[in-house]
């Protein structure tokens, strides 16, 4: 979710799935600090599952701040059926919340 759709329309939720691993674990505390933090109201809910490996962007930044390369590591592949419908489910309690929905998973398998 980008900030600037949230700023647009004041709130935002962001539904993803991770993997029940470190990264995913991560990404839980993250979420959970800049929901915390943030001016913006922006609202986490993943979906943990074990078919997923949550994927990892580990960045080389110069001594200026400046980014020189990212590595990837990822596991492109479709969610299994249950992670399909937890994911729908979420979505789903959130449908009357919002004015729109932005959907896109960079052809990474969570839309299949």
């Amino acid at each position: 979710m980008r900030k600037e759709c949230c700023i647009a329309w004041s709130k935002g939720f962001l539904v993803g799935a991770i993997g029940m691993d470190s990264a995913g674990d991560e990404i839980e505390i993250i979420a959970q600090s800049y929901m915390e933090n943030s001016p913006l109201l922006i609202y986490c809910d993943f979906v943990k599952d074990m078919s997923v490996v949550t994927t990892r962007k580990t960045r080389l930044i110069d001594t200026s701040g400046r980014q020189l390369f990212r590595i990837d590591t990822e596991r492109k592949h479709e969610l299994d059926a249950g992670a399909q419908i937890k994911i729908a489910g979420t979505i789903s309690k959130y449908v009357p919340l919002v004015d729109a929905i932005v959907i896109s998973d960079y052809n990474k398998g969570l839309i299949t």
